[in-house]
C-alpha cells in the first residue's frame, strides 16, 4: 500500500505516539495490537521517523513488514533470529521494528532472544490479541508493554478531513452521522466506495484471520454467528443464548463451537467483550456484552441500525 505524506500526517495518531514514545530506549518490548487496517503500520513507520529524527543511523533500524512478499521466507523464529543476527554488526543499539509479526511461528522466542543476546530496542505489531497470550507472557514476563490500537476516533476523523471542530461552515451532525455509519478505518476514510472497502476488510478478517487460520470449514455458521451478535449488540449475551439464536436459523452448531468461534473473533480483534461490573462474578464472566471493533463493520451486518451503532 502506498501512503502519501499528507495521509501519513493526517493519520499520525498523536495520542498513541505520545503513549509509546516514552518507552523508546527502555528495556521493554513495545507490543501494538488491534484489528486489521486500524493504522498500526503507520504508527510503526512514524516511530521509525522519530528514531531518525533523534539521530539514529538508518542501518541501525531493522524494519520488517511480514505482509510484504519480501519476507515470505521468514516463517519461524529460528530463521527470524538468524536474519536479525546477520544484520547486527556492532554493540550499538539496534532498533527492531516487526510489523504483523504473528505470521512468524513462535516469534516470541526470537524476540526474547533479541533482548538477551543483543543491545536492542524492539517494537512489534499484530492483528491478533492472542499475541498477549500465556506464551508471550511466559517468554517476556515483565518485559513488555502493550498498546491496543483502535480505528479513528471521531476527533481523529475530523482531523483526517481537515475539519475544524466548531467551524461555522461545517455541518457537524452530518459529519458525525457519516462517521457513525462508516466507522473509522483510516484507509477507508477518504474513499467514496466505503462499503466496498469495509466489505473487503471484513471478509479478510472473518475468512482469513478467523476461518482460514483456525481451519473452519463451516463459514456459513460463522457468518450467521456474527450477524446475530450484531443484532444483539444492545444486550448481554450468554453462550447458551447465542447458540440457541444461531440454531434457530437452521444452522447446526454446538455451544462449544460457538465459544471457540467467539474466542477466535476476540483474538482477531473483531469483537470486544465488556463486562457489567455491577453483576455478580459468575454473571460478569458468562453474560458480557459484545461490541464490534469498528462501526463500519457492524453497519454491514444490520439494517436501520443507528441505535445499535450509537451504543457500539
Amino acid at each position: 500500500m502506498v501512503i502519501s505524506l499528507k495521509t501519513i500526517h493526517m493519520i499520525s495518531r498523536d495520542s498513541y505516539r505520545e503513549q509509546i514514545e516514552p518507552f523508546i530506549n527502555k528495556p521493554f518490548v513495545k507490543v501494538m495490537t488491534g484489528i486489521r487496517r486500524s493504522g498500526k503500520s503507520v504508527i510503526l513507520r512514524l516511530l521509525k521517523d522519530e528514531l531518525l529524527r533523534r539521530g539514529v543511523l538508518e542501518d541501525h533500524i531493522i524494519y520488517m513488514n511480514f505482509e510484504s512478499f519480501e519476507w515470505i521466507d521468514i516463517q519461524d523464529s529460528k530463521i527470524l533470529y538468524s536474519y536479525i543476527r546477520s544484520r547486527i554488526e556492532d554493540k550499538d543499539t539496534y532498533y527492531i521494528l516487526l510489523d504483523e509479526i504473528q505470521v512468524v511461528a513462535e516469534w516470541e522466542k526470537a524476540v526474547n532472544s533479541f533482548l538477551v543476546d543483543f543491545n536492542s530496542d524492539v517494537y512489534v505489531t499484530g492483528s491478533n490479541s492472542n499475541m498477549l497470550s500465556s506464551e508471550l507472557a511466559t517468554y517476556l514476563t515483565g518485559r513488555y508493554v502493550s498498546f491496543h490500537i483502535m480505528t479513528l476516533s471521531f476527533k481523529e476523523y475530523l482531523r483526517f478531513h481537515d475539519i475544524v471542530l466548531g467551524g461555522h461552515d461545517v455541518n457537524m451532525k452530518e459529519e458525525f452521522i457519516k462517521y457513525l455509519r462508516s466507522g473509522g478505518f483510516p484507509e477507508g476514510a477518504s474513499l467514496a466506495a466505503k462499503r466496498d472497502y469495509l466489505t473487503s476488510v471484513y471478509q479478510k478478517i472473518y475468512l482469513g484471520d478467523i476461518a482460514a487460520r483456525h481451519s473452519i470449514e463451516n463459514t456459513f455458521a460463522l457468518r450467521i454467528l456474527f450477524r446475530k451478535l450484531a443484532e444483539s449488540i444492545k444486550q448481554p449475551v450468554s453462550f447458551t443464548r447465542i447458540t440457541n439464536i444461531v440454531a434457530s436459523t437452521g444452522v447446526k452448531i454446538s455451544k462449544n463451537t460457538v465459544i471457540n468461534y467467539m474466542e477466535y473473533a476476540k483474538d482477531a480483534c473483531l469483537l470486544i467483550p465488556i463486562q457489567n461490573i455491577a453483576d455478580k462474578l459468575v454473571e460478569r464472566e458468562t453474560n458480557p456484552k459484545y461490541y464490534f471493533a469498528d462501526n463500519g463493520i457492524l453497519n454491514l451486518l444490520l439494517l436501520d441500525a443507528d441505535t445499535s451503532l450509537l451504543e457500539n
